[in-house]
């Protein structure tokens, strides 16, 4: 969801990862994910990251948008 407000839309990300995490298809991915080596992860975590995007694109947009300074550390903020 892209609302042009970065509260809004980390709000949004928020709700629906929970909504996915709390769902039975979500609870299946993460026990997949547990039981997975570590070889099988990366690529999967990867995949994931690149078409979800998560809060890192969110963050992105609202750089983008000038609703965060150009030099917002988004890495900073992520790690925290």
């Amino acid at each position: 969801v892209e609302t042009g407000d970065l509260r809004t839309d980390l709000l949004a990300w928020g709700r629906s990862s929970l909504r996915f995490a709390t769902s039975p298809v979500g609870q299946a991915v993460f026990r997949a994910l547990l039981v997975a080596d570590s070889d099988e992860i990366i690529p999967l975590a990867r995949e994931l990251r690149e078409t979800v995007g998560g809060p890192r694109a969110v963050l992105e947009r609202a750089r983008s948008r000038g609703e965060l300074r150009a030099d917002a550390d988004v890495e900073l903020a992520l790690s925290t």
